[in-house]
């Protein structure tokens, strides 16, 4: 299972980021929250982690309903994982759980149901607010980041180096005595 890449996670913060503005009520996070009933989040509604992406996704004009109608954190979160390279929620979660060094904790596969799959070190007690949620998936974003940095092959060493006593002119001049 690949990680992430850290241009699509950088889109999910930014998805997050677009209705921050609407997470106006001082618990406008609960992770038990399975669905976001119509275009209530409008006002304030609570929601889950996949919850709010899913509210994200509703005003860029993306349906997510279920055969129900509803856009609940099963679709939400299949979402989420599906714009993050992965085939759904679970699959997701299981590479959190997986990476904890990249994702930041040992409780990444909770992140769908727990606040506790946000913890570090500035948040103790884990997700509290979408802000957490943003901040978290940030350092998310920068731990990939370096570790893309690191993956880079480093081809300096196979670049052809001159002799010290050999020119450019040099060069030139015995490729064409070799031409022609």
């Amino acid at each position: 299972m690949n990680n992430p890449k850290s241009e699509d996670v950088k889109k999910v913060i930014d998805s997050f980021k677009s209705v921050l503005h609407m997470a106006t009520r001082p618990n406008h996070l609960h992770m038990s929250e399975t669905t976001v009933v119509g275009h209530s989040h409008e006002c304030g509604t609570v929601h889950c982690h996949a919850g709010w992406y899913g509210v994200a996704m509703i005003e860029k004009g993306e349906y997510l309903k279920d055969v129900y109608g509803r856009v609940g954190f099963s679709v939400a979160g299949n979402k989420l994982a599906e714009d993050l390279g992965f085939n759904d929620r679970d699959e997701l979660a299981i590479w959190a759980r997986h990476n904890p060094k990249i994702w930041g904790n040992v409780h990444g596969g909770a992140m769908f149901v727990l606040e506790c799959a946000f913890e570090s070190p500035e948040r103790n007690l884990g997700a509290e607010n979408l802000q957490h949620i943003i901040d978290h998936w940030s350092e998310v974003y920068d731990r990939l980041v370096a570790l893309e940095e690191k993956d880079r092959k480093d081809i300096t060493s196979e670049l052809a180096i001159l002799p010290v006593d050999e020119t450019l002119d040099t060069i030139k001049t015995q490729v064409y005595e070799t031409v022609y």
